[in-house]
């Protein structure tokens, strides 16, 4: 990285680590304590996680991810809904109005088109408040609402539709952070 940006004459200090000026050693720590394994890849993973702008496609082969977001947001009374659910619209409805975060697991074949706004969060402004469309409902968003979408399977598996849509974070870690975790 260093060469990189003394190549384009960009200034940076001699070991540039984005993820230390993202995360903080405190912040590394409470990770921890919430079952985040302690390999870099992970911590990458969560740090991009928390800062995305779009909704995050976990990959997530053995359950790290889904575990740990599960813990690291027990405070806004985390759902976790299956993909294939018959009740993932309720749940999604009730979610973006209250202002929950909702894991939607298991997902890796084409999901339903009215979510498609809640995934995007394509929202309209009506005076003070957000809407945003699911089905043929107009819901409030509450600012607090968090979406995660996780999935086992490998990216090849997950509609390109929603690659497109979503922030890719890798939970499998690499074959030395799997080590290092057991």
């Amino acid at each position: 990285l260093s060469s990189f940006l003394f190549s384009r004459q960009i200034l940076a200090s001699p070991n540039p680590d984005p993820l230390a000026s993202l995360c903080p050693p405190k912040l590394l720590e409470d990770w921890a304590e919430q079952g985040l394994p302690s390999a870099r890849s992970f911590h990458e993973g969560a740090a991009i996680l928390t800062v995305a702008n779009r909704t995050p496609l976990i990959l997530d082969p053995h359950g790290v991810g889904l575990a740990w977001l599960q813990e690291h947001e027990g405070g806004n009374n985390v759902k976790v809904e299956p993909a294939e659910s018959r009740t993932l619209r309720a749940t999604l409805t009730q979610a973006i109005e209250v202002g929950w975060s909702l894991i939607i697991s298991g997902v890796s074949s084409p999901i339903d088109p009215t979510l498609l706004p809640a995934i995007t969060r394509r929202a309209s402004k009506r005076g003070a408040s957000q809407y945003i469309q699911v089905g043929d409902k107009d819901l409030e968003f509450n600012p607090r609402f968090k979406l995660y979408l996780q999935t086992a399977a490998p990216l090849c598996f997950v509609p390109v539709p929603l690659q497109v849509e979503c922030c890719i974070i890798d939970f499998q870690g690499t074959p030395a952070a799997r080590k290092e975790e057991l």
